[in-house]
C-alpha cells in the first residue's frame, strides 16, 4: 500500500508539471518589432523586426543561450538633430524574457540619409538578467536608460549627412551581432544654417580709407539636397558704432556643396551706412541674403589705414602767401587729422621754406595732443636767411613745407606754394 501511495503522488506531480508546461506554451513571449516614430514619443514596438533566421525566444528552454529573449520594450527618439550642434538623447528600455543573464549587449544609434550612414551615439555595454534591463548611459550626467546622440560627418560611417529628412536607426546588438532594429524619422539641420557663408578672406587684410579696393573671397556652403537660388553676399565694415557698406556679390544660385564668390571690397566713409571709419582694427562682415531675407553671416578681422597716414597734416594755409625775406612774419594754419581711435600725443608741426637746394626753418607749433578727428595749429611763419638751415633764400617762387613730428620721429608732411620778396623790391 505504501508503494502504491508513493506512485500515485509521483503521478500527480508529473501531471501537474505537464499541465504547467502546457499553459506556459500557450503564452506568447513579448517580441517587440520594428517601429516607426514620427515624433519623440515612447511606444512599444510590434513583432517582426528581428534579423531573418534568428532563433525565436523560448523562455522555458534550458539549452537556449537566451540572446534571442532580449528585446526592446520602448524607444524614444529625437525629432531633429543639428549637424555640429547640440546633442539630443535617445531613451530606450528592454527586457529579457528568458531564464539566463545575457552579457555583451549594446544599443547603438545610426543616422541614415540616402546612401549616407553615420554613427550617432551608443549606450555603455550592459548585461540583462531575466526581466527588465538596466541600460547604462555611460556619462554620469546622463540617466540610465538614455544616451546622447549627435549628427556629424566626422563620426564613423560613410557618405555626407545634409539638411533635410533622414532616419535614425537604433540597434540592439550582442557582441557585434544585430538582435533588433527600431527606426524613427528625423529632420537634420546645421548649426550655422543649411545655407551659410562657411569662410571668408580679404586680400589685402589692411585697407586704405578712401583708397584702393581689396578682393573679398567668400565660400558659401549649401547643405541642402537641392540648389538654392536668389542668393547674394553683402559686405560691410564694422568698427565700434560705425558700419559702412563695402561691396557685394552678384546674385547667384548655389548647388549642394560649396560655392565661391569674389567681389571688390573697399573702405570708404562715402558709402551707405552710419558712423565714421577710422584707422585701426575693424571687422569685415559678410551677410548672406536670399532675396530680401537675411540668412547667416561670417566675419573676419581686418585693419584700416590711410593713404596719407593715420595722423597727418591734412591741409595748410599761409597768410599772406607772399613773404618778405627778413621782413614781417606771416601766420601759418595747419589742420592735423587723427584718423585713429585714440588721442595721439607729443605732436609738433615744423615749418620750412624750400627753394631749390635751399632749405630754411620758418617756424613751428608748440607740442600738442590730437584726439580722434581734426586739430588746428597756428603759428608764426617767417622767411629769414638767419634761421637754421642751408642755402640762401631769394626773391621768387618757393614752397612752404609743414612736417608733422611725433617726438623726434617724422610722420607726414604737406606743402603749399608761396612767393618770396624783398623790402624795396626784388632786382
Amino acid at each position: 500500500m505504501l508503494q502504491s501511495a508513493r506512485l500515485e503522488r509521483w503521478s500527480l506531480t508529473v501531471a501537474a508539471l505537464l499541465f504547467a508546461a502546457a499553459c506556459e506554451d500557450a503564452r506568447t513571449p513579448a517580441q517587440p518589432g520594428a517601429a516607426q516614430f514620427d515624433e519623440a514619443t515612447t511606444s512599444h514596438p510590434a513583432t517582426g523586426d528581428r534579423p531573418q533566421g534568428q532563433t525565436e525566444c523560448n523562455p522555458r528552454s534550458r539549452g537556449q543561450s537566451g540572446v534571442s529573449c532580449v528585446a526592446f520594450t520602448s524607444v524614444a527618439a529625437p525629432m531633429g538633430l543639428t549637424i555640429d550642434g547640440l546633442e539630443a538623447r535617445v531613451a530606450v528600455s528592454a527586457s529579457n524574457e528568458g531564464r539566463a543573464t545575457v552579457s555583451g549587449l549594446l544599443v547603438e544609434a545610426w543616422i541614415l540619409q540616402g546612401s549616407a550612414r553615420r554613427w550617432a551615439g551608443s549606450s555603455a555595454p550592459f548585461s540583462c538578467g531575466p526581466g527588465p534591463c538596466t541600460i547604462p548611459a555611460g556619462p554620469s550626467s546622463v540617466p540610465d536608460g538614455q544616451f546622447n546622440v549627435d549628427a556629424g560627418n566626422q563620426f564613423p560611417g560613410s557618405g555626407t549627412l545634409m539638411c533635410g529628412p533622414a532616419t535614425m536607426e537604433i540597434d540592439l546588438t550582442h557582441e557585434g551581432t544585430l538582435l533588433q532594429t527600431v527606426t524613427a524619422t528625423l529632420t537634420i539641420s546645421h548649426s550655422g544654417g543649411c545655407v551659410r557663408p562657411e569662410g571668408a578672406a580679404l586680400s589685402p587684410t589692411t585697407l586704405q580709407l578712401n583708397g584702393l579696393e581689396g578682393t573679398a573671397t567668400v565660400t558659401v556652403e549649401n547643405d541642402n539636397m537641392a540648389p538654392v537660388s536668389d542668393l547674394a553676399v553683402q559686405g560691410w565694415i564694422v568698427q565700434g558704432t560705425a558700419r559702412r557698406a563695402a561691396g557685394n556679390s552678384a546674385p547667384f544660385t548655389c548647388a549642394p556643396g560649396s560655392c565661391v564668390q569674389r567681389f571688390n571690397f573697399v573702405a570708404n566713409n562715402a558709402l551707405p551706412g552710419t558712423g565714421t571709419l577710422l584707422c585701426g582694427a575693424a571687422t569685415a562682415e559678410f551677410d548672406l541674403t536670399q532675396g530680401e531675407t537675411p540668412r547667416h553671416q561670417t566675419t573676419i578681422a581686418i585693419a584700416l589705414s590711410h593713404t596719407g597716414g593715420c595722423v597727418r597734416p591734412e591741409s595748410a594755409a599761409l597768410s599772406p602767401t607772399t613773404l618778405e625775406i627778413g621782413g614781417s612774419e606771416g601766420t601759418a594754419t595747419v589742420t592735423v587729422e587723427n584718423d585713429t581711435l585714440a588721442p595721439v600725443s607729443d605732436l609738433l608741426v615744423q615749418g620750412w621754406i624750400v627753394q631749390g637746394t635751399t632749405r630754411r626753418a620758418a617756424g613751428n607749433s608748440a607740442p600738442f595732443t590730437c584726439g580722434p578727428g581734426s586739430c588746428v595749429q597756428q603759428f608764426n611763419f617767417v622767411a629769414n636767411n638767419d634761421s637754421p638751415g642751408t642755402g640762401t633764400l631769394v626773391c621768387g617762387s618757393a614752397t612752404a613745407e609743414f612736417d608733422l613730428m611725433q617726438g623726434q620721429t617724422p610722420r607726414r608732411k604737406t606743402e603749399i606754394p608761396i612767393t618770396l620778396s624783398k623790402r624795396g623790391g626784388c632786382p
